[in-house]
C-alpha cells in the first residue's frame, strides 16, 4: 500500500496528514519540519481565537470546519492532527495541488492508544470532528464508544481515503500510505514529497527524559519552530529542571505567542518557585489565548487582578472560576 513515487505539493498546494490521531502524526510534523516545511500540529488556537469553540456544533458539517481552519492552513505548508483526518475530500477540493499522508499502525495497538490518551475526558470539538463521520456526533467520552465501534472506524478510514484517491478521483499519485511498522516510514515520506530522506522521529508521550534528547535534536534542526522549544520545556518540567524549561517555553512563546499551554507550563513553574504575580499573568494570559477548562487558572488570574487593584476584572475571573468548578468545560 506505500506509495513512494516522488510528488510534491504543486502551487499552492500543501501537505495533509490525514492519519487519525495516534497514529504519529505529532512525529510526521516533527519530519516535516526538519523537511524545511513550515508546519502546525494540532491548532487550537490561533490568532488569540479558541479554535474549539469556533468548530463546535460543525461535526456534520466539514466545510464549515475548513472555513473556520482555512487561515490557519493558509499560514503553513503541512498541518496534521485532528480535525483534519476525515476532511481530506474538501481539503483536496480547496487545494487541488497538495499532497496527502497517511500512515497507520497496528489497530490493537491504536485502540488502546485512543482509550489511554482520552480516558474519560469529554470529547473535544476536534475530536468529535474527526469521530463524526464513522460513529456519529452523539458520543460525550471515548467510554461510549466501544472496541467494536474503534476497530471498524480505525479500518473504515484507511479504506475511504485510499479509495478516495485511488477510484474516485483516479489521483493515486496525491496520496502516501505508510506503516509505521515498516523499516523506514520517514525515509518513504521524504521519497514521496521528493526529498532527501530522514528518519521519522519517535516520540511516545511516556519518557520525558528521552523526550529531552527527542527535542534538542529538533530544536537543533529547527531552531525557528515554536513546537520544537515548546516541546523540550514541556519536558524539562517534568523532570524538575524549571530554569531550562522557562527558557524553552519563554523562546516558545516568543516565536508562537498562541501557545496556551506554553503559558500553563510557565504558570506552574512560577507558582511553584513562589512567584504569585508571575503566576497570575500566566494565568491570564492562558485564560485569554482560550483555555477555559482549568478553572483554578481563574482564581490565580483573579488574585493577581485583585493584588494590582483591577477589582472588575478580578471579580469577573472569580465568578468565571466558580462557574467553571461547577459547570465542567465543553
Amino acid at each position: 500500500m506505500t506509495e513512494t513515487m516522488p510528488n510534491p505539493p504543486g502551487p499552492g498546494g500543501k501537505i495533509f496528514v490525514v492519519s487519525l490521531h495516534r497514529v504519529v502524526t505529532r512525529s510526521t510534523d516533527m519530519l516535516l519540519s526538519m523537511l524545511g516545511y513550515r508546519t502546525v500540529h494540532y491548532p487550537k488556537f490561533h490568532g488569540g481565537r479558541n479554535l474549539h469553540d469556533a468548530v463546535k456544533g460543525l461535526e456534520q458539517d466539514p466545510e464549515g470546519v475548513v472555513d473556520v481552519m482555512a487561515p490557519v492552513i493558509d499560514q503553513f505548508d503541512a498541518v496534521s492532527d485532528v480535525p483534519f483526518p476525515t476532511l481530506y475530500r474538501q481539503l483536496n477540493e480547496r487545494w487541488p495541488n497538495s499532497r496527502f499522508i497517511l500512515a497507520y499502525r497496528d489497530p490493537d495497538g491504536w485502540v488502546a492508544g485512543v482509550r489511554t490518551m482520552l480516558r474519560d475526558r469529554k470529547l473535544s470539538p476536534f475530536v468529535r470532528i474527526q469521530y463524526a463521520p464513522y460513529i456519529g456526533p452523539g458520543h460525550d467520552t471515548i467510554l461510549d464508544v466501544s472496541d467494536a465501534e474503534l476497530y471498524t472506524m480505525y479500518f473504515e478510514h484507511l479504506d475511504r481515503v485510499y479509495r478516495y484517491f485511488h477510484e474516485e478521483l483516479g489521483e493515486p499519485e496525491k496520496l502516501c500510505v505508510v506503516c509505521v511498522r515498516d523499516p523506514e516510514p520517514g525515509e518513504t515520506i521524504c521519497r514521496f514529497l521528493g526529498r532527501d530522506p530522514l528518519p521519522l522521529p519517535r516520540i511516545s508521550g511516556k519518557d520525558p527524559r528521552g523526550e529531552v534528547e527527542v527535542a534538542r535534536t529538533w530544536v537543533e534542526k529547527c531552531p525557528d519552530h515554536p513546537d520544537a522549544h515548546y516541546l523540550l520545556g514541556k519536558n524539562l518540567f517534568a523532570l524538575g529542571e524549571h530554569e531550562e524549561a522557562r527558557s524553552a517555553l519563554e523562546r516558545s512563546l516568543a516565536m508562537g505567542p498562541d501557545n496556551a499551554k506554553a503559558h500553563l507550563f510557565l504558570h506552574r513553574i512560577a507558582e511553584q518557585g513562589g512567584d504569585r504575580a508571575e503566576a497570575g499573568r500566566h494565568a491570564a494570559a492562558a485564560i485569554h489565548l482560550g483555555m477555559r477548562n482549568k478553572s483554578n487558572l481563574y482564581f490565580k488570574a483573579a488574585l493577581d487582578a485583585l493584588r494590582h487593584g483591577r477589582w472588575p476584572q478580578g471579580a469577573r475571573l472569580l465568578l468565571q472560576g466558580f462557574h467553571r468548578s461547577v459547570v465542567p468545560y465543553k
